[in-house]
């Protein structure tokens, strides 16, 4: 069973550690931004909720605070924290994950999961590698802030 966005904030348990925090100029028409959820810059470097959407550049990790900008301002009047590093209790997709996929690359599906590259769809934007299995719906993946080309650890 697919694995839906959210559209409220989650408390989304992370690694202690240095989270990198980045700040990120948000589009406008991006309206709410949840805490906990997976971020994108889309083509024109604004932070928008992250989706498997073609045009999409990176996923630079999960927003720190809950955000919400309206049409009426203008694009970057608002900015969100989001943490680029850490390891994060991400869920998986589809829910077929196995333990034999640590090291593998996570990309994008929502602003709530995340699925392995034979699934993604449309933008294959990655997020980062599985670094722990939880169970088949559940994974920790390690953040990699902006980097857009991977090697899969295996």
């Amino acid at each position: 069973m697919a694995v839906s966005a959210i559209t409220a904030a989650v408390d989304r348990r992370h690694k202690s550690g240095d989270l990198a925090p980045l700040d990120f100029p948000m589009l406008n028409d991006a309206g709410t931004i949840p805490a906990g959820a997976l971020v994108n810059i889309d083509s024109n470097g604004y932070a928008v909720n992250a989706s498997d959407t073609s045009g999409h550049l990176a996923c630079p990790g999960i927003a720190l605070e809950t955000k919400t900008i309206t049409t009426s301002q203008a694009d970057g009047d608002e900015t969100i924290k989001v943490a680029t590093a850490g390891d994060w209790i991400i869920a998986h997709y589809t829910g077929d994950i196995a333990i034999t996929d640590i090291g593998a690359v996570m990309y994008v599906m929502n602003n709530n999961s995340v699925d392995d590259v034979s699934a993604a769809s449309t933008g294959s934007i990655p997020v980062g590698p599985i670094v722990k299995w939880i169970d088949a719906d559940t994974v920790v993946v390690r953040l990699m802030g902006l980097t857009t080309t991977w090697v899969t650890l295996s």
